[in-house]
């Protein structure tokens, strides 16, 4: 990095800024966003003060910067925040010599500052724990199929911190909010992704953003997150209604004929379809056509992902195993799907300069996206990228519909609150054709958040640290894994009223909500710079399909309630949610 002679940092050519959106940049392991106004180019802190995400994901609109993750707007000249009291951080930026330039603080201030030298830390000896057996620690009582229950019993039993012991490493369960929060806001410089995890990913050819670290997230973080900005999202809905309006045909159709739906099944369907479009451009309409053999292509890595994460030995690595073969087919499946998809498109291109300068996705602009060098990024990092959207776009709000609908099957005063709405909001329309209209969905985005609340998709978020640090008066050495529990202090009664209860009221009180958020209660999404940039993605899917489902249907549980059921790995995903629909 170019430093001048007094001091200032050179961060980005001065062409690379433009007028109408943010832009993120890393300087000297600062997190910045960079801002051009009426005024000339500004620089800021590029974190949001409320839960740490990259407000380069952002919007610029009406002079404020808008954070794409809770709508926080900060005024675009002095970085104040309108409607409260938290300021970003401002730094010094001069535009000179075809470059725009910043002055640092010297020292940086860290989220989660040290105990005095004087301080007496723990080691981690000292936690307490469920006891293991010779070699393989606790690694035999690992049911992967339950591992977020397992370890959320142990924390009722050992309490907010405590440590398990697996073949080969010591692991630190962490449920309490604010050392979770500080883990999650240090990423990617003192905390990580597990590095198993990430070697893991590696082996099943889907080491893409979610898993890269350092330079690498940083240098594939932009693409993700500009096409899942706001802004773009806006542009893309048009597809997402029709994608929608496809799911509400089948659905007719299966009430018309009485059929049972398994809802996560029916979700994944539309979420399938939505996430080819947007992250590859392709429509693959599984809604109609059926797209059963790519969904359990993707379906066996993912669940591959969750066994091998935490199994006793890595037999695979060794063994021709049942499971081995299946991996293999369907990455061979999923590389002759992808590859030719990503020569075309690197083809088009290199013909016609101008498609590079306007992707119309995300593999489209991963392909036309260069490096510092000018080099392209390797087909291997386009294909994994391609393959962690699709894998990651197809879970987990499926999951999310699934267990909403399955919560409100139970809660007759929430369901007609949710089809209230969905008829004001639509009127003589079946789905909601213009995202504004979603705007007004404040009742189902309760919806969408106290499910995320009681049934997060992820519950579990494995990391490492980097080098040695603390958390509160715990000394953490370099490479200890770090479990974070993310639905324990949602649920704690501690903090919330009648917390098993489903009740998305608690979301409409702004007091009941604020203090969740406040004290990193409710964090389904993560938090932090790595925050997941499909949030707004999400809550747009979830509040779009449930409002063509209420406004349409009457939805009647098949089965007991007690027949549905967590099933954990690398998510925590609903077996068990069918139902049968009757036109309204």
């Amino acid at each position: 990095m170019t430093v001048s002679e007094d001091g200032w940092l050179r961060a980005i050519d001065s062409g690379a800024l433009g007028d109408s959106r943010p832009l993120g940049v890393n300087v000297r392991g600062r997190e910045l966003v960079l801002l051009r106004t009426e005024s000339g180019a500004k620089a800021y802190a590029g974190v949001c003060p409320h839960q740490g995400g990259l407000l380069a994901g952002g919007d610029l609109r009406g002079g404020a910067l808008v954070c794409q993750n809770h709508g926080w707007a900060f005024d675009a000249e002095t970085g104040e925040r309108r409607g409260g009291a938290e300021c970003l951080q401002r730094f010094a930026c001069e535009e000179k010599d075809g470059a725009l330039w910043v002055l640092l603080p010297v020292v940086a201030p860290t989220a989660d500052a040290p105990p005095s030298s004087s301080a007496v830390l723990r080691s981690l000896d000292a936690l307490p724990g469920p006891p293991g057996l010779p070699w393989v620690g606790n690694a035999h009582q690992l049911d992967v199929e339950r591992l977020h229950l397992v370890f959320e019993g142990w924390a009722r039993e050992y309490g907010k911190l405590y440590r398990v012991r697996v073949p080969g490493q010591d692991m630190v369960v962490i449920s309490e909010p604010r050392l979770a929060e500080s883990v999650l806001r240090r990423r990617p410089l003192d905390f990580r992704r597990g590095a198993r995890m990430a070697e893991i990913l590696r082996e099943l050819d889907c080491e893409g953003v979610f898993s890269a670290e350092g330079d690498a997230w940083r240098a594939q973080r932009e693409l993700v997150m500009d096409a899942l900005a706001a802004r773009n999202l806006r542009t893309f809905y048009p597809q997402l209604v029709e994608i929608t309006e496809r799911l509400l045909g089948r659905w007719r159709e299966a009430a018309a004929q009485g059929r049972v739906l398994d809802l996560h099944q029916e979700a994944m369907r539309f979420t399938v379809d939505v996430t080819t479009r947007l992250a590859l451009g392709r429509d693959l309409d599984s809604i109609q056509r059926g797209g059963d053999e790519l969904q359990h292509h993707l379906e066996v890595l993912f669940e591959a992902m969750g066994r091998r994460l935490f199994a006793v030995a890595p037999l695979w690595r060794w063994l021709p195993t049942p499971e081995q073969r299946r991996v293999k087919r369907a990455l061979a499946a999923l590389h002759a799907w992808l590859d030719p998809l990503i020569e075309e498109i690197q083809t088009l291109q290199s013909r016609d300069p101008e498609r590079a300068a306007a992707p119309q996705n995300l593999l489209e602009a991963m392909v036309a996206t260069r490096a510092e060098d000018g080099s392209a990024f390797p087909r291997e990092v386009l294909f994994a990228n391609a393959l962690v959207m699709l894998i990651g776009g197809e879970d987990t709000t499926a999951s999310t519909i699934a267990w909403a609908v399955h919560e409100l099957c139970e809660n007759t005063a929430a369901t007609q609150q949710v089809e209230a709405e969905a008829d004001a909001l639509l009127g003589a329309d079946d789905v909601a054709r213009d995202l504004q209209s979603l705007d007004g969905a404040g009742y189902m985005l309760a919806v969408a958040h106290e499910t995320t609340r009681l049934r997060p998709v992820v519950p579990l978020l494995l990391c490492e640290a980097n080098s040695d640090q603390t958390l509160g008066d715990l000394a953490i050495p370099a490479g200890t894994a770090i479990m974070l529990l993310l639905r324990l202090p949602a649920i704690d009664p501690a903090a919330v009223d009648d917390p098993e209860r489903f009740d998305p009221a608690r979301w409409i009180d702004r007091r009941k909500s604020a203090q969740l958020y406040r004290d990193a209660r409710h964090t389904p999404f993560g938090s932090g710079p790595r925050m997941c940039p499909a949030r707004s993605l999400a809550l747009i899917e979830i509040r779009l399909v449930l409002s063509m489902l209420y406004k349409n249907f009457h939805v009647q549980r098949v089965g007991a309630r007690a027949d549905v059921v967590e099933a954990g790995g690398f998510t925590m995903e609903p077996r068990g949610v069918t139902v049968r629909l009757e036109s309204r």
